[in-house]
């Protein structure tokens, strides 16, 4: 379990438990991650992205809980399902 205690999910350097399970993912020590949705990776629109995109890109499959659904970003309409999401994320936040 990675987790990052009483930090913004908007401070990415500072979360080491977002940093650990990218660089488990980049080893390839599992192959699937469950989260409740975007919010909880990040909130920050463009770093958000990048890194469900470095996780699919090494591999892990992301599923989100709350609306039971894979995240997969094979063509432009994904991925803007994920910019928007994240954008409301992000604006929530601030």
């Amino acid at each position: 379990m990675f987790i990052d205690d009483a930090i913004s999910r908007a401070e990415f350097k500072k979360r080491v438990g977002l940093m650990a399970l990218l660089n488990a993912a980049a080893s390839h020590a599992f192959d699937v991650v469950v989260a409740r949705d975007e919010s909880r990776i990040g909130g920050d629109t463009y770093r958000t992205g990048i890194v469900i995109q470095d996780m699919l890109d090494h591999g892990v499959r992301l599923f989100y809980y709350f609306t039971d659904e894979e995240v997969r970003l094979d063509g432009a309409v994904e991925k803007f399902l994920v910019a928007a999401r994240s954008f409301a994320s992000e604006l929530e936040r601030e």
